[in-house]
C-alpha cells in the first residue's frame, strides 16, 4: 500500500514508522489538526480533503504544506475537483465574502 485514504482519528492512532511504505495520506471526514499533520507530513505527501454526504465522498482536495507546524491553524480543505463547484454561504445560506468564515 503506498496511498491510503482514512479518517484523521485513525492516524492519532498510528506511529508515522510504522507505516514506511505509504508515502501519500488522504485525509477526510473529519478535522485534520495541524498538530496531526505536522506528525505525518515529516515522511508522506498529506492531503486534507472535505465532502459533504451529498457529494458521495470528496468535493475538494489540497495538499497540506509539508511545513505545517502543530500551532498552526488547521490545513485548508483545498480546492473544488474537476466538475466541481463549492461556495461559502452563511447561516441564512446566502454567500459570504472571500476569506469570511461560513457555516
Amino acid at each position: 500500500v503506498t496511498t491510503a485514504s482514512v479518517v484523521p482519528s485513525l492516524l492519532t492512532m498510528l506511529d508515522p514508522g510504522s507505516v514506511p511504505g505509504v508515502g501519500t495520506w488522504v485525509l477526510g471526514a473529519e478535522l485534520t489538526t495541524a498538530a496531526l499533520a505536522s506528525r505525518w507530513t515529516t515522511q508522506a505527501r498529506v492531503w486534507n480533503t472535505y465532502g459533504p454526504t451529498e457529494a458521495t465522498v470528496m468535493a475538494t482536495a489540497g495538499p497540506v504544506d509539508e511545513n505545517i507546524r502543530s500551532q498552526d491553524r488547521p490545513p485548508a480543505i483545498g480546492r473544488p475537483l474537476d466538475n466541481v463547484r463549492t461556495y461559502v454561504l452563511d447561516g441564512f445560506l446566502h454567500p459570504v465574502p472571500v476569506g469570511a468564515t461560513g457555516e
